[in-house]
């Protein structure tokens, strides 16, 4: 007979990665362990190394400033109470956090007076001092550089995200040379020396500052010729217009 003493450990194995995904049932759960190639005839040790692959994939909690080593360089918060998609970047020795809540009916302000561009409220973006509270079933608390904590509802999943494409710059550092065409649906937050703030998905969003307004707008684009941080943003749009925008302070990954 198996020693029934490993029994807790195991069962230990698959709270812990049960606990990180709350909104899941145990089924998904499961399925996600045959995704990983656990099967009837798994040993104990291979299901607990697949379950220990799914928390990698979707980590119980984070920490910051005192993040471990292997903690991911980037990764995507779904929270609830209210609604938020926040992603965290772990530059260095920073961590800077990107909030976007979900779009709404309303218009917002164009450079020509409202249009429906705005649907999609301007992200959020701080740098953050500490992490007071990030584990999947609790509530999102992140202090700011100004020791202000900003409580972002409760933790549904914390999802780990990789870039799927080999062009983007590791260090997110650079975008420049990519094309509309071989995007794969990532969302990089650019922030410029002006405060405006561009979202690049397979759309390109920007919220301009002007005086106490917001101005928003929307660019099909084809290529980003420059968007290295330290350069203009150079691209060129569907009508084959290059444009040129300010300097590029920082690039995030927003989803």
């Amino acid at each position: 007979m198996r020693d029934p003493q490993r029994i807790p450990d195991v069962l230990s194995e698959l709270a812990r990665t049960w606990e990180a995904q709350p909104d899941v049932t145990l089924a998904h759960v499961w399925a996600q362990l045959e995704a990983r190639g656990v099967a009837l005839n798994s040993s104990d040790v291979e299901v607990v190394e697949a379950l220990r692959a799914v928390r990698r994939d979707f980590p119980l909690s984070l920490s910051f400033p005192d993040a471990t080593s292997d903690q991911p360089a980037c990764v995507l918060i779904e929270t609830e109470g209210p609604v938020r998609r926040v992603s965290l970047n772990f530059v260095g020795d920073e961590a800077w956090i990107v909030v976007r809540a979900p779009r709404t009916s309303g218009k917002a302000r164009g450079r020509g007076g409202s249009s429906n561009l705005g649907e999609e409220p301007q992200p959020g973006v701080w740098q953050v001092s500490e992490l007071v509270k990030c584990q999947a079933g609790l509530p999102l608390q992140a202090k700011d550089l100004d020791g202000i904590t900003h409580r972002l509802g409760v933790i549904r999943q914390i999802r780990l995200m990789e870039s799927e494409t080999s062009y983007i710059d590791a260090a997110q550092n650079s975008l420049d040379g990519t094309t509309r065409d071989r995007w794969p649906g990532e969302t990089y937050l650019v922030q410029l020396a002006d405060a405006t703030t561009v979202l690049i998905g397979q759309t390109l969003r920007m919220w301009e500052q002007y005086r106490r307004e917001v101005y928003v707008s929307a660019i099909t684009w084809t290529r980003l010729d420059s968007c290295t941080v330290g350069s203009p943003l150079e691209l060129t749009d569907a009508a084959g217009v290059s444009r040129k925008f300010n300097v590029i302070t920082r690039i995030l990954r927003a989803s």
